[in-house]
């Protein structure tokens, strides 16, 4: 379950390598002039360079050890069998 979660994890990582974009709308009267005024406004953060791989490589190093905790488990098992087997011999 751990392998698959990380899997996805890594999926959804490399599908959003950019970070999302704030956007803000505001409304106001103008007591001055005596009229409504609006704005807008779209912020993003400028990462030229990153594209997020800090991300992708904790994800991708979170999936690689997911996959070796596998190997281990097997190999435990393996070895707890071979043992079995000896003492059934």
């Amino acid at each position: 379950a751990e392998v698959v979660r990380d899997e996805i994890t890594v999926a959804r990582e490399q599908a959003e390598p950019y970070p999302n974009i704030r956007l803000q709308a505001g409304v106001g009267y103008n007591q001055e002039a005596r009229s409504t005024v609006a704005e807008a406004q779209v912020g993003i953060r400028v990462p030229l360079f990153d594209r997020n791989q800090g991300t992708i490589r904790q994800a991708k190093a979170e999936l690689a050890r997911a996959h070796a905790e596998v190997r281990r488990k097997e190999l435990s098992l393996r070895e707890r069998f071979a043992d079995a087997a000896t003492r059934y011999r």
